[in-house]
């Protein structure tokens, strides 16, 4: 498991953080240090109690949706796990709450989120007074609430229709492209929700059809997943992480540009003894940094 956390600023810097009291954040600070690969943590009281905190600083927690909180297993999981924090495949480890982890779903913005909207919601500790009925019933409006509240804080965290026309649109059609590439066994990427990145691969996702770029992807993992294989092959001798790819990449791998024939096993260039490219790291576009070994995704 994977020893170092991050946090977004996007998150951190929110009106909705920062008006919470100083022990709600620092709780959700301890909280995510102790969470594992997946964002769950089994030690929810105890952390509460180690750190000072309330059960009304947890219930603010819930209400304002930075985590979900399953009372029956005392696990909470932080909402946007995945938006501060990517984890190297070799490092990562599964949760083992996994039957928890199906009931979630990731958004358009990389928030875990519950996937049946009919799924009661996680009741809060017993000395809220509020119901759960009346918790349920809020449900909707709370999430709206919290979508207005990430607008207005970022305009990067969500999107705002007035500035950014159809980014809802090109989120998904990456993260369409993004799922495809883990699927064709290529190391895990982030979830792409900034405007400035999104604008750069809107050129590619404009002049090439979702078949087009998912068969790009499909025709890079089968060159660069070969045994041993030469990154000194492709131009600048570097492999592209997955945003690289979709800004630069995608109409060399093609299958009218052959890619198989120019990278693939009969290329010119010969691979010397156990040279491969290596994903950890910087490894991308331009990094200046040399590929190395690499299992070919095993």
């Amino acid at each position: 498991m994977a020893e170092k956390r991050m946090f977004s600023k996007r998150v951190i810097s929110s009106d909705a953080f920062l008006d919470m009291s100083a022990t709600a954040q620092l709780f959700y600070f301890h909280l995510s240090m102790m969470a594992d690969d997946d964002g769950f943590v089994d030690s929810t009281r105890s952390v509460m109690r180690s750190v000072g905190a309330t059960s009304e600083d947890m219930n603010v927690l819930i209400e304002k949706k930075f985590i979900i909180y399953f009372p029956r297993e005392g696990v909470s999981v932080i909402r946007h796990w995945n938006v501060s924090n990517s984890i190297r495949r070799d490092m990562y480890k599964e949760t083992k709450y996994k039957e928890l982890k199906i009931k979630l779903s990731i958004d358009e913005y990389g928030a875990y989120t519950l996937q049946e909207r009919n799924e009661p919601v996680p009741e809060p500790l017993q000395d809220r007074n509020e119901s759960v009925t009346q918790i349920r019933s809020d449900q909707d409006s709370i999430d709206q609430d919290q979508k207005r509240e990430r607008e207005e804080a970022s305009p990067d965290f969500s999107a705002d229709d007035a500035l950014h026309p159809g980014k809802k649109d090109i989120v998904s059609r990456v993260d369409h492209h993004r799922k495809h590439w883990e699927s064709c066994q290529l190391p895990p990427a982030p979830v792409i929700v900034n405007m400035d990145e999104l604008n750069r691969i809107k050129p590619t996702t404009d002049s090439f059809a979702v078949e087009k770029i998912d068969e790009a992807i499909t025709n890079f993992s089968a060159v660069v997943l070969q045994p041993n294989f030469n990154a000194e092959i492709l131009p600048g001798g570097h492999i592209p992480n997955f945003k690289n790819f979709l800004i630069r990449w995608v109409d060399r791998f093609t299958n009218e540009a052959k890619p198989l024939e120019v990278y693939g096993p009969k290329a010119k260039a010969k691979p010397p003894p156990g040279r491969g490219p290596d994903w950890g790291g910087a490894v991308s576009m331009g990094s200046g940094v040399k590929a190395k070994k690499f299992n070919g995704g095993k």
